[in-house]
Order: structure tokens, then sequence, then C-alpha cells
């Protein structure tokens, strides 16, 4: 089983009462975490570092890929 397998007793020890997760057969599925507080700001901060991109749309006539249909 896999809890036998896991070295860290104590983890193993908390995993029936963790309510975030799963255990089917041998895999472990996790619940959806609630966002951190912080994490919009730091979003917003990470996002005002990344270069603003604007791709010009190609021109109509000319095709994409290969010859026109």
């Amino acid at each position: 089983m896999l809890l036998e397998r896991v070295p860290n007793v104590q983890v193993v020890a908390g995993l029936p009462g963790n309510s975030a997760l799963e255990v089917v057969g041998e895999a472990a599925k996790l619940g959806k975490a609630e966002e951190p507080k912080l994490m919009p700001p730091f979003r917003q901060f990470v996002n005002g570092m990344l270069p603003k991109v604007d791709f010009p749309e190609p021109p109509s006539c000319v095709p994409l890929f290969g010859s026109p249909a």
C-alpha cells in the first residue's frame, strides 16, 4: 500500500484526517486549495514586469500555411 512506503510517519498519520486529500487505491487526489491573500498583488506585480507584446493580425489576403485552397 502507498502509505506503507512513505518514510515520514507523521505525514502518514495525518492523512486520514486531512479533508483536502482523498486516497483511492495507490493514487492520491488533492482538493482545490484556496488562493493565498497575497497572490493577487503578487500576480499584478509580476505581470507589470513582463513586456507588453502586441502581435499584429496577418493580412487576410496572405495564406498563413501552404498555398491558398
